[in-house]
C-alpha cells in the first residue's frame, strides 16, 4: 500500500471517528440519559483518536505539534460534535439542542480559527460569531422550540430493545 495513502487513511479515520464518538456521546448524554460512564468512555476514546489524527497530520506535513494545537483540536472536535448532535437531536430536546448548536458554533469557529488561522483571525470575527451564536440560541430556544413542539414524535428514542444472551 502506498505510504501517503496509508497515512491519509489513518489520519482521516482517527480525526473523523474521534469527532463522531465525541458528537454521539455529547448529544446522547443529554437526550437519552443512561450510563454516563459509557459516554465518558466514548468521549475519551474520541479525544484520543482526534489527538492521534491531528498529531499524525502535523507530523506528515512537517509542522511542529504543540500542546496548544492538540488542545484546539480537542476543542474543535467538541464544537463540531455539539453542532452535529444538536442538529440531529434538536427535535428530541430543543432546550438542549439550542445550547449545543449555539455553543458548538462558537466553539467550532474559535478553535478552528486559532488552530489553523491564528495569523488572520481577528477580534471582530470572534465577536461577530459570538453575536450570531447568541441570536441562534435565542431563536432556537424560542421560535424553533415552539415549531418543533408541533411536529409529531417519531418514537426514535421510545423503543427499548433487549438482547437475550442465553
Amino acid at each position: 500500500m502506498n505510504k501517503e495513502l496509508k497515512y491519509a487513511f489513518l489520519i482521516h479515520v482517527c480525526k473523523y471517528l474521534g469527532i463522531a464518538l465525541v458528537a454521539g456521546s455529547i448529544v446522547h448524554a443529554g437526550t437519552l440519559g443512561g450510563s454516563s460512564l459509557k459516554y465518558v468512555g466514548l468521549i475519551v476514546v474520541g479525544i484520543l483518536l482526534t489527538v492521534l489524527g491531528n498529531y499524525l497530520e502535523y507530523k506528515v506535513k512537517n509542522i511542529a505539534v504543540g500542546g496548544s494545537i492538540l488542545f484546539l483540536a480537542i476543542a474543535l472536535s467538541f464544537g463540531t460534535g455539539m453542532l452535529s448532535g444538536g442538529i440531529q437531536h434538536y427535535s428530541d430536546n430543543p432546550a438542549y439542542g439550542s445550547i449545543l448548536l449555539s455553543l458548538g458554533l462558537l466553539l467550532t469557529f474559535i478553535s478552528l480559527a486559532y488552530k489553523d488561522f491564528a495569523k488572520v483571525v481577528t477580534q471582530k470575527s470572534v465577536i461577530t460569531v459570538t453575536i450570531i451564536s447568541l441570536i441562534a440560541y435565542l431563536l432556537l430556544s424560542t421560535i424553533g422550540a415552539s415549531l418543533v413542539s408541533r411536529v409529531p414524535d417519531d418514537g426514535h428514542h421510545e423503543e427499548v430493545t433487549t438482547v437475550n444472551h442465553n
